[in-house]
């Protein structure tokens, strides 16, 4: 879980972040509906999922025992199907901003 994200921390660091910053940047809001509303859902969804993680991951590591971990397992089953929801929007927006 740590690893997961770890890699989800730079792939926001190193291109989400920077690429939002552009798209705000240059007025995306002034560009299609359907372009601004899937990056304001995505960017929406992958910071609850990003923070989530976090949390998730700290709580792991502060623990001593696995028991409390494991009354997580349903937050995590909701937080890795909002995750792949994520990923999902997040390859739709790159359609989107590169093939459209």
């Amino acid at each position: 879980m740590l690893v997961a994200v770890v890699l989800e921390l730079l792939s926001f660091g190193l291109v989400m972040g920077p690429s939002f910053l552009s798209l705000v940047g240059s007025g995306f809001l002034q560009r299609p509906i359907l372009l601004a509303t899937v990056t304001i859902v995505h960017a929406i969804l992958g910071a609850v999922t990003l923070v989530t993680g976090i949390w998730i991951a700290g709580s792991w590591h502060l623990q001593t025992s696995i028991d409390k971990c494991k009354k997580r397992k349903g937050i995590m089953r909701y937080l890795f199907a909002l995750w792949i929801l994520t990923l999902v929007i997040g390859i739709i927006l790159y359609t989107l901003l590169h093939f459209a």
